[in-house]
């Protein structure tokens, strides 16, 4: 009985527990009721996946290839002349300015972003009341936004063209492909 007087139903492994309520048999126990399809198994995973590839290309790699091409002795004109050993490194710690590099730096992104968290909070703000003239100054804040995402797709556009595509000149250089592709 709960503390209302309602007598409670003893639990059978149904989820409704209307007092009455029919029960449905408890799943047997053993090995079997523990194999589960394997998609049910890895829970969100799948659905992380790409967002994990995309951390992985986006963020690890470039920092394990800054890393490698830390340890290399590389000209300016991108030469590699074989290991560098810790040298820079040494070089780098032992360079009286770089505390002060560090502490402005440091400094320089907590203002930045402490600044555009404010300004941009503020405009939002700004933006969700009723004013006149709301429509086109919201248009006049998404055009340079939207103007960026069409310059890069132009950019691409001509970067995958069959006659004049620079990815198209570079596999024939490089003997890939024998002629032009239509990418797009």
């Amino acid at each position: 009985m709960t503390a209302q007087g309602i007598p409670t139903v003893p639990s059978t492994g149904s989820t409704d527990t209307r007092p009455g309520a029919p029960a449905r048999p408890a799943p047997p126990a053993g090995p079997k009721s523990r194999r589960r399809p394997l998609f049910d198994r890895l829970g969100p995973l799948p659905w992380l996946a790409p967002a994990i590839v995309l951390i992985l290309g986006v963020v690890v790699w470039p920092v394990i290839e800054m890393v490698t091409t830390s340890l290399r002795r590389i000209d300016t004109t991108g030469t590699d002349h074989g290991p560098a050993g810790l040298v820079k490194y040494h070089k780098l710690f032992d360079d009286p300015r770089l505390p002060a590099v560090l502490t402005w730096t440091a400094v320089w992104t907590v203002v930045v972003v402490a600044l555009t968290m404010l300004i941009s909070l503020a405009l939002a703000q700004l933006f969700n009341q009723n004013f006149p003239g709301r429509r086109v100054t919201r248009w006049a804040l998404i055009a340079p936004w939207a103007a960026s995402v069409l310059m890069t797709a132009i950019g691409f556009r001509w970067m995958l063209d069959q006659v004049a595509g620079v990815f198209n000149r570079l596999l024939l250089d490089l003997g890939l492909i024998d002629h032009p592709q239509a990418w797009l």
